[in-house]
């Protein structure tokens, strides 16, 4: 079927597959239970009976996701509001019992705490336990067996949670702080 060099079919090009009103519908209802992308995607083309080549590049899937975050789930994880929250909370010694206070492991000249960016220089590292929390660990260290565990992509980041607690000798768990990580290192 060629003539004078190019290819003629009475054919159309496939044209990019287009994300109908109720796909995109689904990929938010999706992205309100925090699935990712391309979870999503895989997700769409079941429930759509769509074949891998009818389905949206991964791309305009993420595009719909973020901007759904963004605008309507209030995901946008804005540093700042982040940073202004860690620091409403700061250790100050004038906390009730049971009020969450904040804590990390570097603090400027001011008292201020640091918070990281979470890059690999400057790792974003907060706790948050209570008073009440801490007295918890105030008593023999003979009689319990401290307890750290790690659950991972619990937050819009990714950044790691750990669960710090004990358990005292009738095998009962108690809760002394929460951090949340944005790195994982050993030291030896």
């Amino acid at each position: 079927m060629h003539e004078q060099g190019d290819h003629q079919s009475r054919a159309r090009m496939p044209s990019k597959p287009l994300i109908t009103p109720q796909q995109r519908g689904f990929i938010q209802e999706l992205a309100r239970e925090n699935w990712m992308p391309m979870r999503n995607r895989h997700a769409l083309g079941r429930k759509f009976e769509l074949r891998p080549a009818a389905l949206p590049s991964l791309r305009v899937v993420q595009n719909i996701v973020h901007h759904y975050r963004r605008t309507r789930l209030g995901g946008n994880d804005k540093r700042k509001a982040i940073v202004e929250a860690v620091r409403r909370a700061a250790f100050n010694g004038r906390e009730d019992d049971h009020d969450a206070l904040t804590f990390t492991s570097d603090y400027e000249e001011s008292g201020m705490p640091v918070v990281g960016n979470g890059s690999d220089a400057r790792p974003f590292l907060v706790g948050m336990p209570t008073k009440a929390l801490l007295r918890n660990a105030v008593r023999d260290p003979g009689i319990f067996v401290l307890h750290l565990d790690a659950t991972f992509k619990l937050n819009s980041v990714g950044y790691t949670v750990l669960v710090c607690g004990i358990n005292d000798a009738s095998r009962s768990f108690h809760l002394l702080a929460l951090f949340i990580t944005s790195q994982l290192q050993e030291g030896h």
